[in-house]
């Protein structure tokens, strides 16, 4: 009986693994210079257990092999995909064809398609706004919408940070039919409501409003002219939101006030060949609201003014789709369902 009270019991063999773990834990909390002292520790404390001891520094071993293999998988695929969605979007996104265009712009504000030529916060600025009806509106008259905020106050989170910031309304868009809107003579006749619009534009008194074209502005302002010394958002940020009401404000998007908008800071660097805004020297109108209050008619003001001037929609919604899916298809891309144009019924 005593000499099976001495004999080793089952569970005594854990002691060399639980050693394992605490040291190995250790090592985590403390950095590399424990972990070299965890090594030189498991090795004295193994040494009664030399094939237990080779057997878990064999799993360690294979299971760090693991994990750098499949962070080296990850990162290939990562690298493939990325390379990948470049060529699709340069492929797509570079049609010849003004309605085609239009159409993608018109998928991209409803998410159909992944990304477009947009930055990121200017294409999420017109993925969120809640009534895409004037967007759509002004993109079949020809005027591409770049950037739209409300104004007002706002409390939001953003990359694991809490928001509260007041925002002045802007609504920033391109005309690619209206350059040489400064002389408005040497206009075709095709041409002369849009240069129309955009003086109608500049000469308003509700909104104040910036015309940039060949990378200047300037003296194409309304007046009063946008101010530089009033930011486009003023706020806080903090990752505890309860804080925010005691935090001092500071400047989240500054003022442009006069300075010219360039195509390259609204959208990427591939952005597509017909509005190559240094050649076709198409203009960026940018239009403020004066105050930090809500005005979320922005972009039913600019619809407004567009149907004074005489701009209709040059394209029709279902001509527009058709062309734009088509263009898709003969790329190999899938569309949805919910975006393709309705079947004509013909009638007997």
């Amino acid at each position: 009986m005593s000499d099976l009270m001495h004999f080793p019991q089952p569970w005594w063999c854990l002691w060399p693994f639980c050693q394992y773990m605490s040291l190995a834990n250790k090592a985590i909390n403390f950095g590399i210079n424990e972990f070299k002292l965890f090594i030189a520790t498991a090795i004295s404390r193994f040494q009664n257990h030399p094939y237990l001891s080779l057997l878990y520094f064999a799993v360690l071993g294979y299971a760090f092999f693991k994990t750098r293999q499949q962070r080296l998988h990850a990162s290939a695929e990562a690298a493939a995909k990325k390379q990948a969605d470049k060529k699709w979007f340069e492929r797509v996104w570079h049609s010849p064809r003004w309605i085609v265009l239009a159409g993608l712009c018109e998928l991209f504000i409803h998410k159909v398609l992944p990304f477009g030529f947009w930055g990121d916060a200017q294409g999420r600025s017109l993925q969120d706004w809640p009534n895409k009806e004037y967007l759509r509106k002004l993109l079949r008259m020809g005027i591409i919408p770049l950037y739209i905020q409300d104004g007002g106050l706002d409390t939001k989170q953003d990359q694991g940070e809490y928001v509260q910031s007041k925002k002045r309304a802007c609504f920033a868009f391109l005309v690619p039919m209206g350059y040489g809107y400064t002389t408005p003579d040497t206009v075709e006749p095709e041409r002369r409501p849009f240069v129309e619009f955009i003086r109608r534009l500049r000469d308003n008194r509700g909104y104040r409003v910036a015309i940039s074209m060949e990378n200047h502005a300037g003296e194409n302002c309304s007046s009063p002219a946008p101010d530089p010394s009033q930011p486009l958002e003023v706020g806080a940020r903090h990752w505890f939101e309860l804080l925010l009401p005691f935090l001092p404000d500071s400047v989240l998007q500054r003022a442009r006030g006069t300075k010219a908008d360039r195509l390259d800071q609204l959208a990427t660097r591939t952005y597509p060949g017909l509005i190559d805004y240094p050649n076709r020297q198409s203009p960026i109108v940018r239009v403020e609201g004066s105050l930090y209050k809500q005005q979320q008619a922005l972009d039913f003001w600019v619809y407004t003014i567009a149907q004074e001037v005489g701009l209709e929609e040059i394209w029709d919604g279902e001509e527009m789709r058709a062309r734009t899916v088509r263009w898709c298809r003969n790329l190999d891309l899938h569309v949805p369902k919910s975006v393709r144009p309705k079947p004509r019924v013909q009638r007997a």
